[in-house]
């Protein structure tokens, strides 16, 4: 009786084929888990500017609406320090190379913690005789190395 072999192994070409797949196959999911990181990254850096960002409105929020009076900017002029006036004394609150402060008597107070920088600050003095109104804008940079997020804030803060 004669058996007659069926099976073969596979061709040089097959083989070169199963593992051009399998490797476009690693590469694709490689690229996609690095996508992933990346954007992981990315979004934590914009959730630290925008927490960073609320932190720093809140407090200034606290301070104008306790404030007796905005001494600079003058009503309807534009600056980078805003100076309020209080019943124990007047204070700044500016960009100190970076950092929102609020600068009493020489104590310097960050508004934000220091994974974050502070630029192009500005205060306008919107007041009336009845009502103070100051505009502040702000843009506030984080950056992990690889990625850097940037946003602008804008807040109008009214206290009678």
């Amino acid at each position: 009786m004669v058996h007659v072999h069926t099976q073969r192994g596979t061709s040089l070409i097959e083989t070169i084929i199963a593992v051009g797949l399998v490797s476009l196959l690693v590469l694709v999911a490689t690229t996609f888990v690095q996508f992933v990181f990346h954007a992981e990254g990315r979004l934590s850096l914009t959730s630290e500017v925008s927490w960073q960002a609320q932190q720093a409105l809140m407090a200034l929020r606290e301070r104008v609406v306790a404030a007796d009076s905005v001494v600079a900017p003058t009503a309807g002029n534009a600056d980078t320090t805003l100076t309020l006036q209080t019943t124990s004394g007047t204070y700044d609150i500016t960009d100190d190379n970076g950092v929102l402060s609020a600068v009493d008597g020489g104590t310097v107070v960050s508004l934000h913690r220091d994974l974050v920088t502070v630029s192009s600050v500005a205060f306008t003095n919107l007041s009336t005789t009845q009502t103070t109104v100051v505009r502040v804008s702000f843009t506030m940079t984080a950056t992990n190395g690889r990625d850097t997020v940037q946003q602008t804030f804008y807040t109008t803060i009214t206290s009678p």
